[in-house]
């Protein structure tokens, strides 16, 4: 198994422990913090101030540089020593100390640079020589080594490169030849020499060519060297840069041309204050010795167990620059800010950061900004391009722009903090996931190259798509960091965006149903560890928060502040077929919508036509009425009514109340003054019974042919339910009357033959009779005449 160097300084018992002391504390802040070197010079400066003390504690090497940093890092911790050292010293004592030390770093920097140059200059020196004994050396293992062996046998010398070339070397003098660079291969050749070993040419053999090939391949690629090629690039153009003494005495080198401004300009409350993003993020340490860094709250150095408090946010242009500049610089001085950031992929990253130095008690709260003062917060950036002209930053914090960290003024108060868990239960959350992990890949943020630079575009390279195994990676990474389907959804959007752009997923062009069923697989996920029910509202929502997110990773970061960034963010959603997310989820919700109707209406459609009876086939009975075709009146009453016996309807737009069916022929010849019902006198007409104004148009089936000659089947009558009026006579009477009336008469219909009158009937509708008696009786069970 292999360790990183972190992991082989943990597990190496410390066996040298370093006392620290007031004066090494100072020193160190000293040499961080006002001087400008370079690591190794850093180191050198503190191991020869304090040699002697070093050496006692066991450390022949000098103090290693992880103990440094480690030391210089305890200042955020602030306890009492480094508060007074990162201080401006109050006592005369206190500023005589840092004058002689001062004085010392400065003395043992003008030395080290002094004996560099001697170093330098003997090696110079060193040079001229070597050639000459080298040479002398080279010559001696070459007879040592030839002493043996017969001159007739021995190979031939080569030649050595000359110092000049042959076109030039008339030209110039032996001193001109001695002064000028020599070129790379002489130099190897010289190296070769000085280790004993000679180039020569080997003779072939006699044996054949073959073996002499092989020989004079093998020799080659053994005695002669390549010159390792470098790749120069373009250089730097040196700009010229002269010391320049600041305010509080320190001095720094800036280019000519430019200028210390002690004054700091307005700054414009637009740029203060942008559009707010939805969540915040804060890292911080457990101290148990102080409460200003809690999970019930986080309080500003300035305001922290104040009694008095303002309680009114300030405006950006009338916030102090001093205050600005001295929390921006992490100087452990108190200002009335709080730092956050709203990007996640710069927290995983400090997080890391944090786990590789061995930091302990690391911390990691979500917050709303719902909850907080929309005043209150301030964006980072705009406060450090004021303040960056005044050259009054150090340890490189000019070089840091702010552009996700947010300051919040005052407080954050615990009904603004979503959740707050240790750091390392993220990281281990992730690793323990093999979908997460692979989503984020951890393993690229734990390198120590640039994060902007050199990370984010390796992590696009890597071309890892939005599909649905990575969108279950984001739905447990936002339950993990306390959201749930019941959250506000920018909530959700928040964070679908910041993993959709910080660690690149690729994303391509889809169609709104494919849009649809990846918001699906994302509601599916992240519904599934509900505590409470969820509503389809509640569900349509989460789909729609996630598609925002999608489509708002499309954009560069902070793509919102900038107006012409926010065009390219909208382009590019255009593209992928996400101009409007609401809208994909809109239609979604109009074909289920249209879907549902549809079915509803159907099955209404099914259920109302189950519930009109059909009337039972009569196969061997026909049922006639009697009467006249010219006669309406007499048409509209049917004899042989029977109740609840109805027709199916034939068409969707008429009535569930039908009009009976009656089938018509040629008329039958009456004889005059024949009554036009049986047994109801003319003048009782009215009193008895008045049908139903509305009549409904007569249905005509197709009947059924009985016979070769396509004679058609009758079909029973299909009848309503009659209306009567009530007139003069009694109730019980017209009753009776109607009883009598309404009772079926069965009468055969014959065949196409002859009517009594002498006319051809054609079997197809109606026959109009004269009387109630008939000449035969009809056989159900035959279906003849007898």
């Amino acid at each position: 198994m292999a360790f990183t160097a972190n992991q082989k300084r943990k597990l190496t018992p410390a066996t040298h422990k370093l006392k620290w002391s007031h004066e090494m504390r100072v020193v160190l802040y000293m040499i961080f913090e006002e001087f400008v070197f370079d690591k190794t010079k850093k180191k050198e400066i503190f191991d020869t101030i304090f040699h002697e003390h070093i050496a006692k504690c066991g450390l022949t090497d000098g103090v290693p540089w992880n103990r440094l940093t480690a030391q210089l890092a305890e200042r955020t911790k602030h306890t009492a020593k480094w508060a007074v050292i990162c201080q401006p010293p109050t006592s005369d004592a206190e500023k005589r100390l840092r004058a002689e030390l001062k004085q010392k770093i400065e003395n043992v920097a003008r030395v080290e640079v002094t004996q560099a140059c001697q170093d330098e200059r003997q090696v110079q020196r060193g040079s001229s020589t070597h050639r000459g004994t080298s040479r002398a050396h080279a010559s001696q293992v070459a007879e040592a080594s030839n002493s043996e062996v017969p001159l007739s046998a021995q190979a031939a010398i080569g030649h050595w490169q000359p110092d000049t070339p042959i076109a030039s070397r008339g030209k110039r003098s032996r001193r001109d030849s001695a002064a000028a660079p020599r070129p790379k291969r002489q130099q190897l050749n010289e190296m070769v020499l000085a280790q004993g070993t000679i180039l020569h040419h080997r003779q072939p053999s006699r044996q054949g060519a073959s073996k002499s090939t092989s020989t004079r391949k093998a020799s080659t690629s053994s005695s002669l060297a390549r010159t390792p090629t470098k790749i120069v690039g373009k250089k730097k153009t040196q700009v010229p840069k002269s010391p320049r003494t600041r305010r509080d005495g320190t001095i720094i080198r800036i280019p000519d041309q430019e200028e210390i401004n002690v004054e700091v300009a307005p700054i414009a409350q637009n740029l203060a204050q942008p559009d707010l993003p939805d969540l915040l993020f804060r890292w911080w340490k457990k101290d148990p010795e102080c409460d200003r860094d809690s999970e019930n709250g986080f309080w500003s150095r300035k305001h922290h167990n104040s009694n008095a408090i303002p309680l009114t946010p300030p405006k950006a242009c009338s916030i102090d620059a001093t205050d600005i500049l001295n929390h921006m610089d992490r100087k452990m001085k108190e200002t009335p800010f709080i730092s956050t950031t709203d990007r996640l992929l710069w927290m995983v990253q400090r997080i890391i950061k944090g786990i590789q130095a061995g930091q302990e008690n690391m911390y990691l709260s979500v917050i709303s900004v719902k909850e907080l003062d929309p005043r209150a917060v301030f964006h980072a950036r705009a406060f450090h391009d004021a303040v960056r002209p005044t050259r009054g930053f150090s340890n490189g914090a000019q070089n840091y722009r702010g552009c996700s960290e947010w300051l919040v003024w005052r407080d954050i108060p615990k009904r603004a903090i979503i959740r707050t868990f240790e750091a390392t239960e993220l990281i281990d959350m992730i690793d323990s996931n093999p979908g997460i992990a692979s989503a984020l890949r951890l393993e690229v943020l734990r390198g120590r190259e640039c994060l902007n630079t050199k990370k984010v575009p390796l992590l696009r390279r890597q071309n890892i798509a939005l599909s649905v195994d990575t969108i279950p990676a984001i739905a447990n990474v936002a339950i993990f960091l306390g959201l749930n389907a019941h959250s506000a959804m920018e909530h959700v959007t928040h964070i679908v965006r910041d993993i959709v752009e910080g660690w690149g997923l690729a994303l391509k062009k889809q169609t709104e149903q494919d849009w649809q069923h990846l918001a699906g697989v994302f509601e599916e996920e992240f519904c599934r560890h509900s505590p409470s029910p969820i509503t389809l509202r509640t569900r349509v929502c989460v789909q729609t928060a996630f598609l925002s997110g999608v489509a708002a990773g499309t954009g560069k970061v902070n793509y919102r502040f900038k107006p012409d960034l926010l065009p390219q963010q909208q382009e590019r959603a255009d593209l992928l077929g996400l101009a409007s997310p609401a809208a994909v989820i809109a239609h979604s919700l109009d074909g289920a919508k249209l879907t549902v109707l549809a079915r509803e209406k159907a099955q209404q459609r099914r259920l109302l036509k189950s519930q009109i009876p059909l009337q039972p086939l009569l196969e061997n009975t026909q049922t006639l009425v009697g009467g006249d075709e010219g006669e309406g009146e007499d048409d509209d009453l049917l004899i042989g009514y029977e109740p609840g016996h109805y027709a199916p309807p034939e068409d969707d737009n008429d009535d569930y109340v039908f009009a009976p069916i009656r089938r018509r022929s040629k008329k039958v010849t009456k004889e005059p003054g024949s009554p036009s019902r049986p047994s109801i006198e003319q003048g009782d007409l009215e009193a008895v019974a008045k049908p139903v104004e509305r009549q409904r148009p007569r249905h005509r089936h197709r009947p059924r042919s009985r016979s070769p000659q396509s004679q058609r089947q009758r079909k029973h009558s299909r009848r309503a339910q009659p209306t009567f009026d009530i007139g003069d006579d009694s109730e019980d009477e017209l009753i009776a009357e109607y009883r009598r009336a309404s009772q079926p008469r069965q009468v055969p219909m014959t065949p196409p033959t002859t009517d009594p009158a002498g006319e051809e009937s054609d079997g197809e509708g109606i026959l109009y009779v004269d009387s109630d008696e008939s000449d035969g009786h009809f056989d159900d069970e035959d279906d003849e005449w007898t």
